[in-house]
């Protein structure tokens, strides 16, 4: 572990690679030093948490938190400022070569000194010394050097007038500084930072490209490649420069419209919402308000210590109206909008996940159960997720079976299913009398992510406020009545009897849960909020299309929109000139309206249209032919239009399915040799 093989990558974006810091070192040790690694940080950073030793402004590097909370910090008070009239002096200090010039022994009297003691210290002392490192360039290895230091590398006056000195250095005013990856300006148009945003994204269009033309990779891969290369540029740090200015926005709508173009293998210039709805990719102002509403629940879920959290309360109980729109305003707006289409609100959301330390115990080795042993099997089961679900769980002891069932909401998870079954269990044993007759409770769940975080100490995302209280009840029986608790896993569904009979008695409890007709207050939880955010931006975009002028001839075949787009295509070539037949975005006749150069007629005489080839041009009366006897032989009958060769939704009047309908009509065009 003390040896590190250093690699040298490029920085993306430099204007000159001669230069040593255009690149990054990446230091590769041994896979049980990394592994050793993440469990010697996770413990540390547990304890440094609930020890609450960090201060609490800091947002970077700390899970739960986010770089984007003090970007946001600072832009509102900006905001806040100009509200008021005044201006706001930020001081942007970056600290150059921080890691690499770290004092070990510093640092290591730094984590005596807060607690950090013992065996853990012991090793983090042995891992910082005697460290060698050698650079690999073009396969060629230097030779191995010792590191000494650092650690190893995973008034109204004009502002523009006004200096100020730290350590006889002058701070020099800069009107557009770059702040955690988003460049700032003095009105917080974020103009600046809208056009670097175009840039970057327009250069990513280019590796687009080059992926696609390496061979024939499904659209959908496409798809996926676009939203991680382009489409995250688009959103870092949205929920703050969303307030900019619509004309600066609509910039990167000309992004999206080339790169969806390009994955679609559609004419780019075919209308932006035809693409996003072929593509079942949201428009870039809906994805912005989605992440901004996931962004503020997150936020409020936030101890009132946080400073962020602070600033939502204050912004909340104010009584005056902005003169500029601020990123809470406009965050909290759209929640509003998600509270009154799904009455799903952010302030139910559940509290943040709190630290609460680990402690070490041992298990003796078990090679058989006593009768002073309870078993028990647990499951949950969902109607669908979110939606309602209920709890179930056998308890087998002294030769007798309990059988316990709970309707648990009408509107749910299946995680959260599970931790009440377990929950079941563990208040039933509560409530035994005579716990002297007990040493052991075994629970078997199906659940791996409900036992990691009940034993393994996994990260609470959601369910926050029942994880909690199981464990509240764990500790008090093993504290109150010496009683070991141990989870195991089960498969589910494997024929185990204890499995099967928690599962029907789950799936009985979910039925119950759908009869309930007013529930208490419910907590909701982060995927609550990111399913309610996705179904108003869905309606909004739903709404948008139905009413646009644009794109009718391909909303006669695509009505529906939604974030999964379909491609059951025979093959690559078919599935560019079908969904170019959709878009009406193909034929001489359109090309016309773009180059007058180009003939609008077909070789038969005819303006050559998507319905006129399909279905009249008599160049191609043999493959019709053979197309509509298949058809009559798949649906029993002979009529065929547009609706039913290029709907992509199922069309309730036909009984073929829509790949057989798209293999047909890849048959035809092959026939045609139209496109050859």
């Amino acid at each position: 572990m003390e040896k590190g093989k250093c690699k040298i990558f490029k920085k993306a974006g430099k204007s000159n690679y001669n230069h040593p810091s255009s690149y990054r070192p990446i230091s590769l040790t041994s896979v049980l030093g990394k592994t050793m690694e993440r469990i010697i940080t996770t413990r540390v950073e547990c304890y440094v948490e609930s020890e609450n030793i960090l201060d609490i402004e800091q947002e970077g590097f700390r899970h739960f938190r986010s770089t984007t909370n003090a970007l946001l910090n600072l832009t509102q008070s900006i905001l806040d400022g100009f509200n008021l009239d005044n201006f706001t002096l930020a001081v942007l200090i970056d600290f150059e070569k921080a890691y690499d010039s770290v004092w070990r022994e510093g640092l290591l009297v730094k984590l005596h000194q807060y607690g950090i003691k013992g065996k853990i210290w012991k090793w983090i002392q042995a891992f910082l010394n005697e460290r060698y490192s050698r650079c690999i360039v073009n396969k060629h290895e230097g030779q191995w050097c010792r590191t000494e230091t650092g650690l190893p590398q995973g008034n109204k006056k004009h502002p523009g007038t006004v200096h100020l000195v730290l350590g006889n250095q002058p701070i020099k005013y800069n009107p557009n500084p770059k702040l955690l990856g988003v460049t700032l300006d003095e009105k917080l148009t974020f103009s600046e930072h809208i056009n670097i945003i175009e840039k970057k994204a327009g250069k990513s269009l280019g590796i687009l490209r080059e992926i696609k033309g390496i061979g024939n990779i499904k659209t959908k891969f496409l798809i996926q490649v676009y939203n991680s290369i382009i489409g995250s540029i688009f959103l870092y740090a949205s929920c703050i420069w969303q307030t900019g200015k619509e004309e600066h926005l609509k910039k990167l709508n000309a992004i999206q419209r080339k790169g969806l173009s390009i994955c679609l293998g559609v004419s780019a210039t075919a209308s932006l919402e035809v693409l996003q709805v072929m593509a079942g990719v949201l428009p870039l102002d809906l994805r912005r308000e989605e992440m901004a509403i996931r962004d503020i629940a997150r936020l409020n879920s936030y101890s009132t210590k946080i400073p962020i959290r602070n600033k939502i309360d204050e912004w909340k109980n104010k009584e005056t109206v902005d003169k500029f729109i601020s990123p809470l305003g406009l965050m909290l707006q759209q929640a509003k909008n998600m509270k009154e289409e799904t009455d799903i609100s952010i302030d139910d959301i559940e509290p943040e996940y709190q630290f609460q330390g680990l402690q070490a115990s041992k298990s003796p080795p078990e090679y058989w159960l006593s009768p002073s042993t309870v078993v028990a099997f647990t499951d949950g089961s969902c109607q669908s997720n979110p939606g309602p679900c209920g709890a179930g769980a056998i308890v087998i002891f002294n030769n007798k079976e309990i059988e316990l069932k709970q309707p648990v909401s009408k509107r749910g998870s299946i995680l959260l299913a599970e931790l009440v079954a377990i929950k079941l269990v563990l208040d039933y044993v509560s409530r035994i009398e005579n716990k002297t007759l007990i040493e052991e409770v075994k629970i078997f769940s199906d659940s791996q992510t409900a036992i990691g975080i009940l034993t393994l100490n996994w990260k609470i995302e959601n369910n926050r406020s029942t994880s909690h209280e199981i464990i509240s009840l764990i500790k008090c029986i093993q504290k109150h009545h010496g009683i070991r608790i141990n989870f195991d896993w089960t498969p589910g569904h494997a024929d185990v009897r204890g499995n099967e009979i928690a599962d029907k008695l789950a799936k009985e409890a979910a039925k119950e849960a759908n009869q309930i007709q007013k529930e208490a207050h419910i907590t909701v939880t982060k995927q609550d909020i990111k399913t309610a955010a996705r179904i108003l931006v869905n309606k909004k975009w739903q709404h948008r299309w139905d009413n646009s002028d644009t794109g009718r001839f391909y909303y006669n075949f695509h009505q529906t929109v939604s974030n999964k787009s379909t491609f059951n295509y025979p093959d690559h070539k078919t599935a560019k000139i079908i969904r170019n037949l959709r878009s009406g975005y193909y034929l001489k006749n359109y090309q016309n309206k773009i180059n007058q150069n180009i003939d609008p007629k077909c070789e038969c005489g005819q303006l050559e249209t998507v319905e006129h080839y399909l279905l009249f041009c008599e160049n191609y009366e043999e493959a019709r032919q053979k197309l509509i006897h298949e058809i009559y032989f798949n649906t029993g009958s002979l009529h065929i239009d547009l609706e039913l060769l290029l709907s992509i939704e199922k069309n309730d009047n036909v009984s073929v399915s829509n790949e057989t309908l798209m293999r047909l009509l890849g048959d035809f065009i092959c026939e045609s040799r139209r496109f050859d």
